[in-house]
C-alpha cells in the first residue's frame, strides 16, 4: 500500500532527528530529541511516505518549541510511552486503533454475525492501517473529510464505516477523552463528487430464455430449489433457512421469517423483510415434489433444501454457490452472473408481465415502491420490447 511513499521517502534526504526504523516486515518513522537531558526516541507508528516524513519533521520541531517554553506533556504527544511514565507523566489518551478494538468488543454483543463480520472488516482492513497509528484525540474533521476522499471507497461503502468511526469515537466524548465527535460535522454529500455518491451497480436478470435454460440444465434434485429461488425473489439466505412449517399449500404462501447467513441463522433486518411471498403455480408444483424428497427428513420443522449427497442442510450461500449455482449455470451454457440475480430476474419479470409495482414490493420485502421503480422501472416492457399503449379512449370529449 504504502511502496511508492517509501521510494519517495528514501529518494529524499532525511530531516534532521528523523530516521526510518526498519522491523522484520515494515518500517516505521522515528523522531529524536532532549528532554531534561535525556535523549529520547520515539516511533510514529506510521509508515515513510513523503507526507508522514513532512508530519514527523513538523511535530519535532513542535515538541521542541514546547520543551523551550516549559510548556511539553509527553503523554499528550506520546500516550503510549514507556518514558513518558518515567517522566512522571499520566498516559491515558488511546490511540485510535485501540479505542476501535474497544467498539468491536461491544459491537459483537450488539450485532449479528453477518453486520459484525462486516465491521471487523472495516476495521481490520482500512481504519486500522490508515488512521490506527493516530491518538484519538489528535484526529480532526480535516483528517477524516481528506481520508474520505482520498479512500477510494464507494459512498456506500464509507457510510458503512462512518457507522463504527463515529461509534467508536463517540465512546471517546463518553469516557471525556474528547470533547467532542470530530465527524459530527461532515457529511459525505458535501465531500464527494456527486458522481461517486451515485452506485454504479446495475441489475444484470436473466431473460425468459435463459430462465428455461437455467431450468433445464439443474439436476433432478436441485431443480425445485431453482424453481422456487427464480420465482419467489428470495435472498439465497432466506432460500436455504426455509423450513417446512414456513411452506403453507393451502393458502398457497410462504413465510420468510429467517436466513442463514455466514453459517448461523438469524431474524431478518426489518419488519419489511419478515413476509408472505404468493407462490405462483410453477413454485407451488416445485414444492410439491421437494416435499417428496426432503420433507420425511425432518417433519415440519425440517429444512426444505438440503445436499443432495449429505441430506444436511445449507449453511450458507458460499456452498450454495460451489453445489448448485455454478454448476447449474455452468451446464445451461449461459453468461455467469450472481446468485442474486435470481431475485432481480423475478423481479423484472414481474414488471414486464404487468403485476402491481406495490404487490412486487410487498413480495420482495421492501417497504415501498421507490427502489421498485429506480431499480426495475426499465423492466416495465414486455420480452418483445413492444411500444406500450395507453388505455383509455377519449375521442367521445374532443
Amino acid at each position: 500500500m504504502y511502496t511508492g511513499g517509501k521510494k519517495m521517502a528514501r529518494a529524499r534526504k532525511l530531516p534532521k532527528g528523523v530516521r526510518i526504523r526498519k522491523n522484520t516486515k515494515s518500517e516505521s518513522l522515528q523522531i529524536a530529541f532532549t528532554y531534561l537531558g535525556i535523549e529520547c526516541r520515539e516511533s510514529l507508528q506510521m509508515p515513510p511516505t513523503s507526507g508522514n516524513l513532512r508530519y514527523a519533521e513538523r511535530l519535532r520541531h513542535e515538541i521542541q518549541a514546547e520543551i523551550e517554553r516549559g510548556t511539553f506533556d509527553y503523554s499528550e504527544k506520546f500516550p503510549g510511552s514507556k518514558r513518558a511514565a518515567k517522566f512522571g507523566f499520566n498516559t491515558k489518551i488511546p490511540f485510535l486503533k485501540d479505542q476501535l478494538d474497544r467498539a468491536l468488543e461491544i459491537k459483537r454483543l450488539q450485532l449479528k454475525p453477518s453486520s459484525y463480520k462486516a465491521y471487523e472488516n472495516a476495521v481490520k482492513f482500512r481504519l486500522k492501517p490508515d488512521l490506527g497509528h493516530l491518538r484519538v484525540d489528535h484526529i480532526t474533521p480535516k483528517i477524516i473529510r481528506n481520508w474520505f476522499i482520498e479512500s477510494g471507497l464507494s459512498a456506500k461503502t464509507l457510510r458503512n464505516y462512518r457507522v463504527i468511526l463515529n461509534f467508536t469515537l463517540d465512546m471517546a466524548v463518553q469516557d471525556r477523552v474528547l470533547d467532542s465527535n470530530p465527524t459530527d460535522t461532515l457529511k459525505l454529500e458535501h465531500i464527494l463528487p456527486k458522481k461517486k455518491q451515485s452506485t454504479e451497480y446495475v441489475p444484470d436478470p436473466f431473460t425468459k430464455d435463459e430462465i428455461g435454460k437455467l431450468i433445464k440444465a439443474a439436476d433432478d434434485w436441485y431443480r425445485p430449489m431453482i424453481i422456487v429461488w427464480i420465482f419467489t425473489g428470495l435472498r439465497p439466505g432466506e432460500l436455504i433457512a426455509l423450513t417446512w412449517e414456513d411452506i403453507h399449500f393451502e393458502d398457497r404462501t410462504i413465510n420468510v421469517n429467517k436466513s442463514h447467513v455466514l453459517g448461523n441463522e438469524q431474524t431478518l433486518k426489518t419488519e419489511t423483510s419478515t413476509r408472505l411471498v404468493d407462490m405462483l403455480p410453477t413454485v407451488y408444483d416445485a414444492l410439491k415434489a421437494q416435499k417428496k424428497l426432503t420433507f420425511l427428513l425432518g417433519g415440519k420443522k425440517g429444512y426444505v433444501f438440503r445436499y443432495k449427497k449429505s441430506l444436511k442442510p445449507f449453511k450458507d450461500h458460499r456452498n450454495l454457490t460451489r453445489y448448485v449455482w455454478k454448476p447449474t449455470i455452468t451446464k445451461a451454457k449461459i453468461r455467469y452472473r450472481n446468485q442474486y440475480q435470481c431475485r432481480h430476474s423475478y423481479a423484472s419479470q414481474m414488471l414486464t408481465e404487468g403485476n402491481d409495482p406495490w404487490w412486487l414490493a410487498s413480495q420482495l420485502g421492501h417497504k415501498g415502491i421507490d427502489m421498485i421503480n429506480r431499480v426495475y422501472g426499465q423492466w416495465i416492457q414486455d420480452n418483445n420490447e413492444t411500444r406500450y399503449e395507453p388505455k383509455g379512449d377519449w375521442s367521445d370529449l374532443v
